[in-house]
């Protein structure tokens, strides 16, 4: 038995009822490192007061939360069982919040005045008497063009949040995983499209080679950190394609060709239309 193992159990495993109680019964009987629990299923049963039918269906959703890995025992021998330490931890308080909201809710409600801000569901209306009103004040809104860097910071919460939500709905539907992990995924996946990581580089990171993994939501967690600590790509503009001396070019607007029909198209070889030359990417 260990003391270490059922008291890490009892404050931070994200289970509850059954599933807790199950846990703990493994626990009972884990090392200090979570492993080698080998109760059979009849013994779990009991220490439960839970049937056999239920305590194998249990296992299994423990098992698919990453929380429990089992490895089957041959003939007469019992499963053995170990529990994943890595996931019974004390969540970090996130940055800059006393009222443990996740990153994505604090983005989402940025724009939050200090009254509604503080006070959930009132909102505040200062309506000036007539006598008291006043001219507005001139707009502080900066308009920017299109491809003015300004415009990129508008407000990018709303996709980041939206791609956050897609990505770790496709992961938790090929790797089941507890609304903690979710939660947890969500977090650290919107942080990193927040910073500029594209959506696609984010989802392919999390969706490969998780099959054999004993925590697949640990392992994407962890991914998604690493991930963090380098910078975006960000891509330069295209190349424009060489002429290829057999068209009318060489001015790109010129690289035309006649067809055996008389049609006239562009050309083939060095058109830009039909030939992009990306451009190398900078770190």
């Amino acid at each position: 038995m260990s003391i270490k193992v059922v008291t890490l159990v009892w404050e931070y495993a994200p289970a509850a009822g059954n599933e807790l109680l199950l846990l703990l019964a493994i626990a009972d009987q884990a090392n200090d490192l979570g492993a080698e629990a080998w109760p059979s299923i009849d013994t779990l049963a009991r220490r439960t007061r839970l049937n056999p039918r239920t305590v194998q269906r249990l296992l299994r959703k423990l098992v698919s939360a990453g929380l429990l890995c089992i490895e089957p025992g041959g003939g007469r021998r019992s499963n053995t069982y170990r529990i994943d330490l890595s996931l019974l931890v004390k969540p970090p308080p996130e940055r800059g919040t006393s009222d443990g909201s996740s990153v994505m809710d604090r983005h989402l409600r940025q724009d939050a005045t200090p009254d509604t801000a503080t006070t959930p569901g009132v909102v505040k209306y200062d309506h000036p008497t007539p006598d008291a009103a006043a001219p507005p004040d001139p707009s502080r809104t900066v308009l920017h063009p299109p491809g003015v860097a300004g415009a990129a910071t508008a407000d990018p919460g709303g996709d980041a949040a939206a791609d956050s939500r897609r990505i770790v709905q496709l992961a938790h539907q090929r790797h089941p995983m507890s609304p903690e992990n979710r939660r947890r995924l969500e977090d650290a996946v919107f942080e990193a499209l927040s910073i500029g990581h594209a959506s696609r580089e984010v989802q392919d990171l999390v969706s490969q080679n998780l099959d054999g993994a004993y925590s697949p939501a640990a392992v994407m967690c962890a991914r998604i950190r690493s991930l963090m600590k380098s910078s975006p790509a960000v891509p330069t503009a295209a190349a424009r394609p060489a002429w290829c001396g057999n068209c009318d070019g060489p001015e790109p607007h010129r690289r035309w060709i006649q067809l055996d029909d008389n049609r006239v198209t562009a050309c083939p070889a060095c058109h830009p239309r039909n030939n992009i030359v990306p451009a190398e990417v900078s770190a």
